[in-house]
Order: structure tokens, then sequence, then C-alpha cells
């Protein structure tokens, strides 16, 4: 009876649970129906990713329980997935909060998700990965456009239930990540829109002397990394704020007319070519309360002075630092350069000089932006007027081309220098942007210069030979020779000049370089022109057991950095062997400058010949 009995319970208990397990599943069924119509039908009422992503979240967390939650999309130029939005748990209610977007921080977040992830770093299949008591669990989304990253408790466990439920959530995003990367796009092309019209509208505004130092002043802030910057012209009977960048509206008018305070700069500076006004110093009292608001923690000023014209320049810092020789010396050149910016701008007002000086002027200004590209507007004038003779063209073609060359990467002045400073690869939107400078720079050079032709050359300089350059997908013998001659003055360039994210090539390398992408990328006929051309010029130099030249004409380096460099007292064309060297100051290393790995593969050259 007893036994009966046990059966019948026992029977009864698993009636009980089947039937139990069978209303939640057919409850969770019908959440993980709603959750997804509800994620369909914000994505056909709204044309915003970042609620798309928002409700994504929502749906994970209603899941898979966690602390954080990440959504990476994937950037297909560089083969990584970036960071678009982060959401943390919010303790108290269990709801989801937007813990940073757009990459900005919030102090409630105690774990920073990388900014990029690397795909090779990422499984095809769902993944938990831990470092020490870090566990995070990634969900690569079907069709490879997206990834989850979750930030789970140190004693999550990666069983079953949770690999088949992070599998439907994979297979079930993929129609809605397509449509957020669809919208991403969307926005990015409509980006790249507007910061061309900026562009094209910031034309104007160039010409004029104060228009090149305001820009002057833009660029130098950026380059040092300061949160604002600002010019205060010292007349005879005031002092009138110029220039300034950084400052909110509502602070700027107060600021334009705040004697006192520019009185205070003044006084402060003195005869000095630099003072810095940090928040522990007593004098930073006088700092006026709007002002202040801006989050200005240190101020750093500059006497700049030419002649009749002098006044002070002003750059502003969100927190103080210690500052080193280094930087103290990099300021002061920053000076020199404001210094000589006012003097070339007023000559040109004052004595109506051609607008190609201007032109010129804001040229070397972009390529002071970065020790990377220091001198870079004069070599593209040295290489491509070398390879235009040597293709015998008429006098005026290769004067047109060595202008054009020079100002072939003006057009960076009117788009955005956050981008141009960054360092690392761009990313698509980023190289989209910066593909804009060569029709912005064509515009400028048209609109203030007034020579289509010239014009042209920069507009097509990034044109491919093969059909598969930009801005107009040219082809072959539609591309003006003018525009081949500075793609492959600027390929050779980019080979032999370091960047952020790697070393310079070799000479040899970049000569090799040009050879592998000759009749495909660049010009066959050119490539091999200005190959003759280079190699005649190192036979020349065959007995000789130095550089080519002296450094300094070889980089096209600003006296700025050469006058100071022991290189400079060298007589003997040997630059890398002068201990002190400014090298850094442009960008490189000896053992990795082309002036040096020049002279390597020539000696090696009449090693192996003899």
């Amino acid at each position: 009876m007893r036994e009966v009995l046990f059966v019948s319970v026992m029977s009864a208990v698993v009636i009980i649970l089947v039937v139990t397990f069978f209303f939640i599943s057919k409850r969770n069924l019908s959440l993980e129906s709603e959750r997804l119509k509800k994620i369909m039908g914000c994505c056909k009422k709204t044309d915003s990713s970042a609620k798309i992503v928002s409700e994504i979240f929502s749906v994970v967390a209603s899941y898979i329980k966690a602390e954080e939650y990440s959504f990476y999309l994937f950037d297909n130029k560089n083969k990584l997935f970036v960071l678009k939005s982060v959401h943390y748990k919010n303790t108290s209610d269990g709801s989801l909060n937007l813990s940073y977007s757009g990459l900005v921080p919030v102090k409630k977040v105690t774990f920073a998700f990388p900014v990029t992830v690397s795909a090779d770093e990422i499984k095809d299949e769902i993944s938990l990965s831990e470092s020490g008591k870090m566990k995070i669990l990634s969900i690569p989304i079907k069709g490879g456009n997206a990834l989850l990253q979750l930030k789970m408790d140190e004693k999550f466990k990666l069983n079953s239930g949770v690999l088949k439920t992070a599998d439907k959530l994979a297979k079930g995003f993929e129609p809605v990540v397509s449509l957020v990367v669809s919208l991403e796009k969307l926005n990015d092309k409509i980006k790249v829109l507007e910061a061309a019209k900026q562009a094209t509208r910031s034309v104007a505004s160039i010409i004029s002397s104060n228009g090149i130092f305001k820009m002057a002043i833009g660029m130098f802030t950026r380059t040092i990394n300061a949160k604002g910057g600002f010019f205060i012209r010292d007349s005879e009977h005031s002092l009138e704020v110029d220039v300034e960048t950084g400052i909110s509206k509502e602070n700027s008018l107060m600021f334009k007319y705040d004697s006192e305070l520019h009185a205070f700069f003044k006084q402060i500076l003195g005869e000095k070519k630099i003072a810095t006004l940090n928040k522990k110093d007593a004098a930073f009292s006088n700092i006026p309360v709007y002002f202040a608001s801006e989050g200005v923690k240190q101020i750093i000023l500059f006497n700049v002075n030419f002649g009749e014209n002098k006044g002070i320049a002003g750059f502003w810092y969100d927190q103080a630092y210690e500052i080193d020789d280094y930087q103290t010396s990099s300021l002061l050149l920053m000076f020199s350069k404001i210094s000589d910016v006012f003097k070339r701008s007023f000559q040109i007002s004052t004595h109506s000089q051609s607008n190609i000086e201007t032109l010129k002027l804001i040229s070397t200004l972009v390529d002071d932006l970065s020790p990377y590209t220091v001198g870079f507007s004069y070599l593209m004038e040295y290489y491509a007027t070398a390879i235009a003779q040597e293709l015998k063209l008429g006098q005026t073609e290769v004067e047109n081309i060595a202008l054009a060359a020079f100002l072939s990467n003006i057009g960076i002045s009117m788009l955005s220098y956050d981008i141009f400073l960054a360092k690392g690869k761009y990313m698509e939107y980023d190289y989209e942007v910066i593909k804009l400078h060569s029709e912005v720079g064509a515009d400028i050079i048209e609109a203030i210069y007034g020579d289509l032709n010239v014009a042209n050359m920069v507009r097509y300089h990034h044109e491919r030979i093969d059909g598969f350059g930009y801005p107009h997908r040219l082809k072959g013998a539609d591309i003006p020779i003018g525009a081949k001659v500075l793609a492959v003055a600027q390929f050779f360039i980019a080979k032999i000049s370091p960047r952020t994210f790697r070393e310079a090539s070799t000479y040899e390398e970049a000569t090799e370089a040009l050879k592998q992408v000759a009749g495909t990328q660049l010009d066959a006929d050119i490539v091999y022109a200005f190959l003759g051309w280079i190699e005649r010029t190192r036979a020349q130099y065959e007995d000789c057991d130095c550089s080519l030249d002296y450094c300094w004409n070889m980089r096209c380096v600003s006296a700025e950095i050469c006058n100071k460099c022991p290189a400079k007292m060298k007589k003997d064309k040997r630059c890398w062997e002068a201990e002190g060297n400014a090298c850094m100051a442009h960008g490189n290393k000896c053992e990795t400058c082309f002036i040096y790995t020049e002279y390597l593969g020539r000696k090696n050259r009449v090693r192996s010949m003899a």
C-alpha cells in the first residue's frame, strides 16, 4: 500500500513539474516574443540606433543577468569591433542605465570596456574569458556585424542553459543589428556631408590676417591638448580679445569685455616669454567665477611680440600638471610659431601680397600640428618638382605641379584637427571625413587662387590608375598628370615617414614598394621616372661616406627645430652621429630615419659590387 501511495505521489509531482515547466516555457516564449516584437516595433518608429541598442540591452538583461552590458559594431576597414554603448545595472531598482554615450565615462562605472576589440580576439561562438576575478561573456551576433560583451559576477558559470539562451539571442538580433548598421552608416554619411558643408563655409574666413590667426590658435590649442585658447591684442591704449576658442557662448562675451582680467594676465606675464598660472597659486583667486566655471585649473600665457603688434596668447587646461623641460620647449616653439603667424599675416594684409602666400602659410601650420608631418609640404614640393622635371614637362606645368604639391594637404585645415591628430589608424567615419580633404583643398585653391588646373591636381591626387581611388574613382588617362605626380610623391613620403602606429620603411623598402604598386595604384611611367631620378642622385654619392645632403635640407625641417639641433653644427653630413639631436621633434629616430637608411642602403650596395 505504501509503495502504491509513494508511486502515486511521485507521479503527481512529475505531472505538476511537467505542467509547471510547460507554463514557464510558454510564458518565457511569450516574453521572448513580446520583447522581440517590442524591438521590431522600436525599429519601425525610430531612426535612432541608440534607442534600438537600448532595447537590445533590455532584452538581454531579461534573460542574462550581468553587472554591465556593452555593444560593439564591426569596423570593416580596420577589422575591429568598435565600442558604441555601455549600460550598467542600477543596484537600487535593477533597471538599466546608460553608462556612457559617445565614449564619455561617468563616475558610476567601475570597469571600462576596451574602446576597440580585434576581430582576431573574438571567437565565432559564445565564450567566457577570465582575468583574475573579472569575467567577460562575449556574444557575437550572427552575421558578424556586432558583438555583445557582458561583465558577469565572479561566481558566474557558462552552463548549457546560458549558452542556449545566448545563442537564441545572437540569432534573433541579426536583422535588428543589420538595421543598426544601416542607421550608423547613414548617420556617418550625414556627418561627413555636414563636415564638407562646414569646410566650404569656412573657406572665405581664412583670407584675413585675423582668420589665419584664429586658425593658428585653434590648431595650437588642440596640438598641446589644451581645452581652450585666446589671443589678447595689446594696443597702445587698450587690451582687446582678438581670438578665443573653447569658451562657452554665455561666457565668451564676458571674457571679451573683462578688461580687469586682461590686465591681470598682462601683469602676470610681465616681460617673461612664458608664464604658468595654476589653481594652487594664490594669484589664481583673481580668476573670475565665470571663467573658472569653464573648468579652468591651469593657464599658460605667452608673450607675442612683433614690432608695433604685440599681445598675449593663452591656453587653459581643465587639470593641473607639471610641465617638464620637453613640454616647455614645445610650448616655446609654439610661441615662436604664433609670432611668425602674426608677422606673416600682418605683412600679407598690409602689403596685399598674393593669396598664395596665405595658402602656403596655412599649409605649414597644418604640417606643424604633428611631429610626424613636419616639413611635409616642402617635401611634397621638392619631390613633385623633381618628378615633373624628369618627365620633361613645360616650365609652367612644373611650377603648377610644385604649387599643387605644396598645397595638397591644405583641405585638412578646414576639417577636424581632432581626427587629423588622432593616434593609430582611422575608424571608418574618421577615414571618410579625412578623404574630404582633397576636394575641400581643391575648392579652397579654386576660390582663392582661381586656377582650376592646380585645383584639380589636388582634387584628384588620391585617385588610382586602376579606378579604386577617391573622390570620383577616375582611372588611367582620366586622371590629370599633375595629380598622378602628386600621388607618387605622396606615396613615397608616406613610406619613409613614421606614424604613431608604425615605424618608417627603410629607403630600399620604400623604393621597392613603389615598384609593387606601379601600374595599379600609381602610374608606372611616373614611378619609374622618379626611381630613375633617385638612382642617378644616389650614384653621384657612391664614393661619399655621408648622407646625400644635410639632414635639414633633406627633411625640409623648420629653422625653429634645426637651429637648436647639434646636427646643425656638424659639417660632415653624418647627422646620426650627433649626440642629443632633435630627431624626435619631427617624429623620427636615427635608426629608422630615411636619411640614415638611404646611406646604409647605398653603402651596402657599393660593398656588394666590390
